[in-house]
This record gives structure tokens, C-alpha cells and sequence, in this order.
């Protein structure tokens, strides 16, 4: 009874379908575009993020250094800051 109806509606899904994937295989520079608009905020909050978290460690690194400026002789405190401070140029020049 009942088996026709179903054929004859999965062969009118499967026609929709397939003329859905005509559709948008020839436009899929609008798609692709519709994409790009879709998820341009989800990008920018990429972006934030991951500044604000390079910040953050930069941070860290100033609060370690003080760290370390506190455990040395008052005589290697200059050399200690300059090393902090390589360390933090480097890492942001071989980040970049």
C-alpha cells in the first residue's frame, strides 16, 4: 500500500536535492562570499583574542622579570632586565 507513496516521495526529495546541488555548484562564488560575510565576526573575535592573550603574556614576562630582579644581587639587576627584555624581543620577532 503504502510502499509507491514512499518511493515516489524519496524520488521527489532526491530530484529537489539534486537540483539544490545544480544550484549551487553554479553559484558557488556567492556562497563562498555569503560564507565569508557569515563568519567575518567569529574572525574578529579570533583576532581579539588572540591579542589580548599576547598582552596578557607580555605581562607575564614584566611580572617575572620583576620576579627575578628581586632574587639577584642589586649588582646583576641591569643584566637580569636586559635578558628579560631579549627574551620578550625575540619571542615577538620569531612570532612575527
Amino acid at each position: 500500500g503504502t510502499y509507491p507513496a514512499n518511493v515516489a516521495t524519496l524520488q521527489q526529495q532526491v530530484a529537489a536535492l539534486t537540483e539544490e546541488i545544480r544550484y549551487i555548484h553554479g553559484n558557488q562564488t556567492q556562497f563562498a562570499s555569503d560564507v565569508d560575510a557569515k563568519y567575518a565576526n567569529v574572525r574578529d573575535l579570533d583576532v581579539s583574542w588572540l591579542v589580548l592573550c599576547g598582552a596578557l603574556v607580555f605581562f607575564m614576562q614584566a611580572g617575572f622579570s620583576m620576579l627575578e630582579v628581586g632574587a639577584v644581587q642589586r649588582k646583576n639587576q641591569i643584566n637580569i632586565l636586559y635578558k628579560n627584555i631579549l627574551d620578550g624581543s625575540v619571542a615577538a620577532i620569531g612570532y612575527w
